[in-house]
């Protein structure tokens, strides 16, 4: 018998199952790729403040010494580097934080079954991550989180000095990203470490193992840092970040989010996203000037005009009545159009013209029913706060009272309850319906299955319990004559 992704098989079936173990995390990876590739809209405000030191990177200015770094080197470093292998632009930007998202996705998916032996809670947790829809700058949370999970549960399920270089080099990455993510890595792996040193004779987890990882970290963060003595000093640019983020704190703070009640529509309909309007194209006489033909486009009920040739504009058009497109059409400014016909006024390819248009239109119509007590915008921010804290609470809880797990489980349970709760801490402020999503897409696996670690746990006491005795042993192969946690 052999364990291959937390599920036990035949020996005949291990080459088969290992297959399918790594074709579907990296299906994950994929599908989540290709997903925030293609539904992209724009880059924040928030993207640039690592994305503009980068393209200050790509003309020649250094780090510390010709801009001000905010405790980001890596995310710009990363974006400059894909921009000089495939050239600048925000292409190589948007395909670096689509790749990154794909790989977070399939870390969530290999340690969720990891904890849970469940490829379905493996899917679940891995759409929650995406449906959520977590800001393009915030990919390193998402890919620190699977790191350390993934990394944590390599450790301990198997303690070995590379191994244990692993987990070092992941906290020192995490640093390097932003410089609180590793402070948060390096509490969540400390809690990892007290809980396998307590249970040594077990887990097989040694001081120097433990040692081995703490110094793999700080090389991995040491470049860095004499880079920074070099230029401006540690202390100073420590000193310089804390007052930063001391500044940003006190402009944005977060009082207790409450639920919101009142009509409200009964499905959320994206603003950016209506039903397409028809366009035409319209030939402005000659002599005609810019600014007049503006205003009467913008009279005539013509927005968004793109002009395609001199004189000739492509408009979207607001009212497609036979009236207003008969002031377009006898417009003296107007020489010709394209797309109306001339003799009854109507358009010749009208959008309701196909049954699915017609259909959408009635769907919207039909969904948009005000309903009492009902504010999905205002609401969901707030459901997904305090979801975050009850996991990480309940996490906690549940962990405390059924300690007879596997010390890889335990270990990183124990890892990622510290994890959430600091990310709460720190990220859990206003703008909520901004921050929200980040932070809740950050939790690591499962995400948003009511309970997070706790589901793990939960699970593993549901499904692994001994039916004789109750308890849940290291090897439940072994039975009752296994040791107990």
């Amino acid at each position: 018998m052999t364990t291959v992704a937390g599920l036990t098989v035949a020996g005949a079936g291990v080459r088969r199952v290992f297959r399918a173990a790594w074709l579907a995390p990296l299906m994950a990876a994929v599908i989540v790729a290709a997903y925030r590739f293609l539904t992209f809209v724009d880059f924040s405000n928030d993207h640039y403040v690592h994305l503009s030191r980068s393209q200050q990177l790509m003309l020649g200015d250094l780090p510390v010494r010709d801009f001000v770094d905010p405790g980001q080197p890596m995310a710009y470093l990363t974006s400059w580097a894909i921009q000089r292998m495939l050239g600048p632009g925000l292409l190589s930007e948007l395909l670096l934080v689509s790749a990154c998202f794909g790989v977070a996705a399939a870390l969530c998916w290999v340690v969720t079954i990891r904890l849970t032996s469940s490829w379905l809670l493996a899917a679940a947790a891995t759409l929650m991550q995406a449906i959520v829809f977590p800001a393009t700058y915030s990919y390193p949370k998402m890919l620190m989180a699977g790191v350390m999970g993934a990394t944590l549960l390599a450790f301990a399920g198997s303690p070995r000095v590379l191994s244990a270089m692993v987990v070092g080099a992941g906290t020192g990455f995490a640093f390097l990203f932003r410089h609180d993510l590793g402070l948060f890595a390096a509490a969540g792996c400390g809690a990892a470490a007290i809980l396998l040193s307590v249970r040594r004779t077990w887990s097989g987890v040694t001081g120097r193992q433990i040692l081995l990882g703490v110094v793999t970290a700080a090389m991995v963060a040491l470049p860095w840092l004499v880079w920074v003595q070099a230029q401006v000093g540690v202390a100073r640019y420590f000193a310089d970040g804390v007052e930063f983020s001391s500044i940003e704190r006190a402009r944005s703070f977060l009082a207790w989010p409450i639920i919101r009640t009142g009509p409200g529509p009964l499905v959320m309909w994206p603003a950016d996203a209506p039903l397409p309007r028809p366009t035409i194209h319209v030939r402005w006489r000659p002599g005609e000037a810019a600014s007049t033909a503006q205003a009467l486009a913008e009279s005539l009920g013509l927005v968004n005009g793109e002009e395609r040739d001199r004189g000739t504009w492509i408009y979207e058009i607001q009212d497609w009545s036979p009236a207003a497109l008969r002031r377009i059409v006898t417009s003296p400014a107007i020489e010709d159009t394209h797309g109306i016909d001339r003799l009854s006024f109507n358009l010749t390819d009208p959008p309701s013209s196909s049954l699915a248009a017609r259909g959408m239109s009635l769907v919207r119509r039909a969904l948009s029913v005000e309903v009492p007590g009902l504010q999905l915008g205002a609401n969901s921010a707030t459901v997904m706060y305090y979801l975050a804290w009850c996991i990480a609470g309940l996490a906690a809880l549940l962990w405390g009272l059924a300690r007879p797990v596997d010390p890889p489980v335990a270990a990183c349970v124990a890892a990622l309850i510290v994890w959430q709760t600091l990310v709460n801490l720190t990220f859990l402020r206003d703008a909520l319906i901004v921050r929200a999503p980040d932070v809740f897409g950050s939790l690591p696996p499962p995400r948003g299955l009511g309970g997070g670690p706790a589901v793990d746990v939960g699970w593993r006491l549901a499904t692994r319990r001994c039916p004789r005795c109750g308890h849940v042993h290291s090897d439940p192969a072994a039975g009752c004559g296994a040791r107990r946690w």
